[in-house]
């Protein structure tokens, strides 16, 4: 047949299931990542408001500041924790593309 490539049968599954492998390994991969970031954000958050929640007890008049400072810092650490997923998850699957093209 003209056009189309010539190619083993048998090469063809194992590099599809070769891929599947890989794609289930990023998912594993990701989702422990995911559960890692989320843990140190709850961690960060209870600091963050517990020691809002000390300065507004000494300050009642700060409220408005602390408010400012824990959205800020939550607002903040979340927009680079999911920064960093991408990145990762990005990486991951450039890594896992150079390896089935043979380190191309």
């Amino acid at each position: 047949m003209e056009g189309r490539p010539a190619t083993n049968g048998g090469n063809n599954l194992f590099s599809v299931s070769v891929r599947v492998e890989k794609a289930h390994e990023i998912v594993e991969r990701l989702a422990v990542r995911r559960r890692f970031y989320r843990g140190g954000f709850f961690i960060l958050a209870v600091i963050v408001v517990s020691a809002a929640s000390a300065v507004i007890g000494i300050t009642p008049s700060a409220w408005v500041y602390m408010l400012a400072w824990v959205g800020s810092s939550l607002l903040g650490t979340a927009a680079i924790l999911w920064w960093l997923y991408l990145a990762r998850g990005t990486s991951l699957y450039a890594d896992a593309g150079r390896e089935l093209l043979g380190g191309k």
